[in-house]
């Protein structure tokens, strides 16, 4: 949700999409698939976390989505975009860092695949707008920096009180709901009788 953060914004690590596709589709007849070397760098702050969001497909036994290096200061990963044997033509993958830094921290992105191109922004850049990079003039693939999201737009913190008499085991699981209206559930939380 679009809201000012407070002053403390940079206190804790800020959440920032790296996202990467959107090649020639299917409905144009081509089947590509697109190998991507990527090397995230961090400036001025710190790595203190790393998500991939990868999607499955095609299935290849020569390509593997992997992280070749992962320090606090960069982030290096070999990995493929197809829309052939994709879920919903879906082709985008991505990874998610929390970097500890401030307005002026920068982060640097360089691809040495599917072509040799780079982009550095700040901190700052990125807490206004998202960047685009491209591979190649359209329809080729590109990558996008998203927007950052700051600890007080994407942590929470909650406690319950299992108020169970014992008599059996109880178990509880988290269930989010976003602002745009897509869910997410934890796994159960067991907590057995005495």
């Amino acid at each position: 949700m679009d809201r000012e953060p407070g002053r403390d914004r940079w206190d804790q690590p800020v959440a920032l999409r790296f996202e990467y596709g959107w090649g020639p589709w299917p409905a144009l007849g081509w089947n590509r698939t697109a190998d991507w070397e990527i090397d995230i760098r961090v400036q001025g702050g710190t790595i203190e976390a790393y998500q991939p969001c990868f999607c499955p497909g095609p299935l290849d036994e020569g390509r593997r989505d992997r992280f070749t290096e992962a320090t606090n200061k960069r982030l290096r990963l070999t990995s493929f975009t197809s829309l052939k044997q994709q879920v919903e033509d879906f082709s985008q993958k991505a990874v998610v860092l929390k970097i500890k830094g401030d307005a002026e921290t920068k982060v640097t992105v360089a691809l040495e695949q599917p072509t040799r191109v780079s982009l550095t922004k700040t901190l700052g850049e990125l807490a206004e707008s998202n960047e685009m990079l491209f591979t190649a003039p359209f329809p080729m693939e590109s990558a996008m920096l998203h927007r950052l999201v700051f600890a007080s737009n994407h942590r929470s913190r909650f406690e319950f009180v299992d108020r169970g008499d014992g008599a059996r085991d109880d178990w509880y699981y988290a269930r989010v709901v976003q602002a745009n209206e897509q869910m997410a559930w934890s796994s159960p939380v067991w907590v057995r009788k005495s």
